[in-house]
């Protein structure tokens, strides 16, 4: 036997060991723990890349989607998940859903529940570590605990909240929360409000409308508006523009913000995503950029070590493969709408989309390695629906 036939006989019987390890591998994925399921694909991932083989882990899809007495075909807002495993889901218009482990559904509105329910516009959802959940509605704050409801609009005193209309929230910790609104935003850290108003914010940034907030700190965030972005540290405003960025902020108009796991901030916008890492800014564009369906960012979600961004056009999630794009040129049936409002990852293979006519769910029956984002990542589209705008 040639030197040369004699690797290739060795490469293929290594190959077939390989695959035999990873069969037996996969029976036990989605029998363990989340960590034990980690540390099955990385060592998949040992093995194959020692062996020069792609990752042979296939994941099938399952999408369903709710009917309409349990969930109606509305715009979906907000999504989140509590600790007891509920799914809270906040609509345009319909007040609140609760669905809970076994599938049950609960709903929440203010014809139906006039004493907490402020308004039915639902504009986001955030649990803190102790497990209140808070809503932000077009009339105020509304709070959920341990099956108890109330609204801050009776309790809270005068001038706490610079406006009715809550916009967007920041759960930092336990003792610290942002709320942006309509007229500015509030902190609430330690027992004690700070408010910043019409009056206290006048001439330090250019929108009262705070659309998006990352906290960093009791005393540092980052604050988007209908008007720019701003870096807040402890009373002081720095601003990032467009033209500051030369063009890396795609546009002026914030509408989420996120930090991944290698510490770069990913700024949803009006016209594409911007991303920063400290130093530099890098935008991506509809008409550059496959992934980025449409111009409009609704939505930015870290979970699992994957990206998952929400656009006016689709959905797409930053994998193993690179990007995968859920979009308008699929062909399976899946998403209500192409219009992705909300994402809420479960795990890394259960999926719910929020979209402009209701709610989805994606399923995969066994999980792609997890990955965290990278700078510049290739695109890979797949088929998931045949949707409406």
């Amino acid at each position: 036997m040639t030197k040369d036939k004699k690797k290739s006989w060795f490469s293929w019987q290594f190959l077939l060991i390989a695959l035999l390890i990873v069969s037996v591998l996969k029976w036990f994925i989605g029998r363990g723990s989340q960590m034990q399921q980690f540390i099955i694909y990385l060592g998949i991932a040992l093995i194959t890349s020692t062996l020069g083989v792609s990752n042979p882990i296939y994941a099938a899809e399952v999408w369903t989607s709710f009917d309409q007495d349990r969930v109606p075909q509305i715009e979906i807002a907000a999504l989140a998940l509590d600790s007891q495993g509920n799914r809270w889901i906040g609509t345009a218009t319909e007040g609140i859903i609760m669905i809970n482990k076994n599938e049950g559904s609960q709903r929440f509105r203010k014809s139906s529940h006039p004493d907490f329910m402020l308004s039915d516009t639902i504009n986001q959802i955030a649990v803190d570590p102790q497990g209140v959940i808070w809503f932000a509605t077009s009339k105020g704050l509304v709070r959920y605990e341990r099956g108890m409801w109330s609204n801050l609009a009776s309790q809270m005193p005068s001038g706490h909240l610079p406006g009715s209309h809550i916009l967007s929230l920041g759960v930092l910790d336990a003792e610290t929360r942002w709320i942006g609104t309509n007229q500015g935003f509030s902190i609430f850290t330690g027992g004690l409000w700070n408010s910043y108003n019409a009056n206290r914010l006048n001439g330090l940034i250019q929108s009262l409308s705070v659309t998006a907030l990352l906290p960093l700190s009791s005393t540092q965030a980052w604050i988007g508006t209908t008007q720019g972005l701003y870096f807040f540290d402890n009373g002081k405003f720095e601003a990032y523009t467009p033209a500051k960025t030369k063009g890396g902020l795609p546009h002026s108009y914030i509408t989420d913000l996120e930090k991944d796991s290698l510490g770069q901030l990913w700024v949803g916008t009006q016209n594409g995503v911007g991303v920063f890492d400290g130093s530099k800014w890098k935008a991506f564009l509809s008409n550059q950029n496959e992934w980025v369906l449409g111009d409009i960012v609704y939505d930015i979600q870290l979970a699992y070590g994957e990206i998952w961004v929400a656009f006016k056009g689709g959905a797409s999630r930053n994998t193993v493969d690179g990007w995968v794009a859920y979009d308008r040129n699929s062909t399976a049936a899946g998403l209500p709408s192409i219009r992705v409002h909300s994402i809420l990852a479960l795990s890394p293979r259960e999926i719910w989309f929020g979209t402009r006519r209701g709610l989805a769910r994606l399923q995969y029956t066994s999980s792609s390695l997890i990955k965290s984002p990278t700078k510049n990542d290739s695109i890979k589209t797949i088929d998931t629906s045949a949707v409406q705008p």
